[in-house]
């Protein structure tokens, strides 16, 4: 939700560079985001910058979110008897040479 606020970002920024030229990007950012809260005239637009005013809200719906469990697991069907019943991907998976350190070819 606060990164759709990103282009009144930009164009705080702009308003304060027409103010004061010399304003770099970054000292916008340590102005706006490091020095405390600064009530000045244009303070209700600092505050709809993103990351000011985060609402309790969201954070609460993610805390009450219930754990996610996910149990991946592969299965084969009973009548794979062989590898090479088995497609290409889960033949190479279940290769025996996987554990075994590469050789050099021989001559």
């Amino acid at each position: 939700m606060e990164m759709l606020k990103l282009p009144v970002l930009f164009e705080h920024y702009r308003e304060h560079r027409v103010a004061q030229a010399d304003m770099g990007f970054w000292e916008y950012v340590s102005l706006h985001y490091f020095s405390g809260i600064t009530y000045d005239a244009d303070y209700a637009c600092d505050m709809q910058l993103p990351f000011k005013s985060i609402s309790l809200v969201y954070v609460f719906l993610f805390a009450l979110q219930p754990p996610v469990e996910a149990a991946w697991a592969l299965t084969l069907p009973d009548d794979v008897t062989d590898k090479s019943d088995l497609p290409p991907v889960l033949g190479i998976l279940l290769s025996p040479y996987l554990g075994t350190p590469a050789q050099p070819p021989e001559a």
